[in-house]
């Protein structure tokens, strides 16, 4: 393969996952927003227009395997391509949240089914696990810095109206134009499938992929509360929360950039880091509640989720044989995304069971359940030197 066509191809699948993956930053500054405009739903329920998205997104990654291996997996990606982008944009324009919903299923479709194949096209075209290591590394440095722009346009045009900011979807339009030009044809992706096909989940799969549904449901109550805390604090409006979730996003950018050479320092102690990181950036504003320092804990936690993120899809490519990657790959997105809808129904439940709703509490919640992570890791990275 030609450099330069190794250059569009790498650039091609990093654009396809990075503006999917990206995607929850358009809504995020502006739950506040649709709190208010459906003020008649508990915010749980609000923000299930995030997480029904992850819900679909997560089933569309579960069986993107098995329907790519009938239709072609080129195929399969144009098809997710066009959902987000047409599911996204109609959101706009749906004229109850009933029908917001049934937009935001079509889009997690979309999505789930362009992540993972992008995903497991990676390790497949690109099969040295040091470049493969480097292309997460980019991609987690491109979903920060475009989530830092889509975050802050969202935010600046949630002050006119929430719905403006969803024909931010109309980039889906964009990246099928690349695939199209970019991506090889099923024929020819087919002699890059390995010699033993329709390989089956390995054991050490299911460990990674029940840390990656615990890491969603955690770090998705911090990327759904972060705008409600700063507006029922009282330090600013959709256009500051907006601003809090770009510094989250570029927290994750800066440590992406070094993603490949932290991995290969910290080794088993990459995770212990990654949480360190997220419990500091929800004790901090819980501790000086402040817009300066809200930011500043966003910051922060998006430094810590900007390593473990790609460190669970690179642990997912480590422990994958050539004929369970699609199987293994399938089975940790899609317990990823399934752990961002579940999210809604823990936030929802601890806050019932406490009788506290509010972002303030939530944020508490998240500095316990981190800490409690940071100790699990410690353990895990004890018993990994004494081998």
């Amino acid at each position: 393969m030609k450099k330069s066509n190794r250059f569009l191809l790498k650039f091609t699948l990093v654009l396809s996952a990075f503006m999917c993956q990206a995607d929850p930053m358009i809504l995020q500054p502006n739950l506040g927003s649709l709190a208010e405009e459906f003020s008649t739903l508990q915010y749980s329920v609000i923000t299930m227009i995030i997480t029904v998205s992850a819900l679909f997104l997560g089933i569309a990654a579960l069986i993107s395997g098995s329907v790519a291996a009938k239709i072609g997996k080129k195929k399969l990606l144009l098809t997710g391509s066009l959902l987000f982008g047409c599911g996204g944009c109609l959101t706009s324009i749906a004229p109850s949240f009933a029908l917001i919903i049934l937009c935001r299923i079509l889009e997690g479709l979309g999505a789930g089914f362009v992540i993972t194949l992008s995903m497991t096209l990676i390790p497949e075209l690109f099969p040295n696990e040091k470049e493969s290591n480097q292309i997460l590394g980019v991609n987690a440095v491109a979903t920060a810095l475009w989530g830092t722009v889509l975050g802050t346009v969202a935010g600046y045009l949630g002050v006119i109206s929430w719905k403006y900011a969803n024909f931010l979807y109309l980039i889906g339009f964009v990246i099928l134009i690349f695939q199209l030009l970019v991506i090889p044809s099923d024929n020819k992706l087919r002699q890059h499938t390995p010699a033993v096909p329709g390989g089956k989940v390995t054991a050490s799969a299911y460990s990674v992929a029940i840390l990656a549904f615990l890491f969603a449901v955690i770090s998705t109550i911090f990327m759904t509360s972060v705008a409600a805390f700063i507006i029922d604090a009282g330090l600013g409006d959709s256009s500051q929360a907006g601003v809090t979730v770009s510094a989250m996003t570029v927290g994750s950018f800066l440590i992406g950039l070094a993603f490949a050479k932290l991995f290969e320092s910290l080794k088993t102690l990459t995770p212990v880091v990654s949480y360190v990181a997220m419990a500091i950036g929800v004790i901090l504003p819980v501790l000086m509640p402040s817009y300066f320092i809200a930011c500043a804990g966003a910051f922060i936690f998006g430094m810590g989720y900007g390593t473990y993120f790609p460190y669970i899809n690179a642990e997912a490519i480590r422990i994958s044989p050539p004929e369970s990657t699609d199987a293994n790959m399938s089975l940790i997105n899609g317990a990823y995304y399934i752990g961002m809808f579940a999210s809604s129904f823990l936030m929802a439940g601890i806050g019932s069971l406490f009788h506290n709703q509010t972002a303030m509490f939530y944020y508490k919640f998240m500095a316990v359940v981190f800490t409690l992570f940071v100790i699990y890791y410690l353990i895990q990275a004890a018993k990994e030197r004494k081998k």
